[in-house]
């Protein structure tokens, strides 16, 4: 009887111990950094249909063969850059060429430009195939932050209230 209950219980130990390892092996939440969220493809089952978020519980089974997972990183950070845009107000060669001597009509604007990318943004990129590591998020960052510069500089330029739009307007 002793010898039946010792393997039962061995039994279940041995049970229990490879649960917990599959577990182990399959949790991939402690794989992402703060500041940072993951996205996992896999070769059995391709790209992962969410994000992997620092802090959010994530258990996938395709880790549990070897070699078969791959997380991308990408920061979370707030991305800050400084533009500097360069040009001539409209209509500026009309006026310059009615006038003796000829003004400077030009401008050269220095922004800074602070904001936060989501995750959800980060997946859709990726999964849109429009970046592939973090260093194509950061061309993107860049070229959005660029883009979001002009467009200020441009809603400044044809607004009826210039002297307001300038001394109170910031880019968050």
């Amino acid at each position: 009887m002793r010898t039946k209950n010792k393997k039962i219980i061995s039994s279940f130990i041995i049970l229990l111990i490879s649960a917990i390892t599959v577990f182990f092996i399959g949790w991939t939440q402690f794989l992402i950094k703060p500041n940072t969220c993951g996205i996992l493809t896999s070769k059995t089952s391709g790209l992962c249909n969410k994000v992997l978020v620092y802090g959010e519980f994530s258990w996938h089974w395709e880790r549990l063969l070897p070699t078969n997972i791959n997380i991308e990183l990408f920061s979370v950070e707030p991305y800050e850059s400084s533009q500097n845009i360069k040009g001539y107000l409209p209509n500026s060669a009309f006026y310059a060429s009615q006038l003796d001597p000829a003004p400077d009509f030009s401008y050269d604007i220095n922004l800074d430009v602070n904001f936060t990318i989501k995750p959800d943004l980060i997946y859709n990129l990726y999964k849109a195939k429009k970046i592939s590591n973090e260093e194509d998020l950061k061309k993107y960052l860049d070229k959005t932050a660029k883009n979001i510069s002009q467009v200020f500089v441009e809603k400044v330029l044809l607004s009826d209230e210039k002297k307001s739009l300038l001394f109170t307007s910031k880019i968050y």
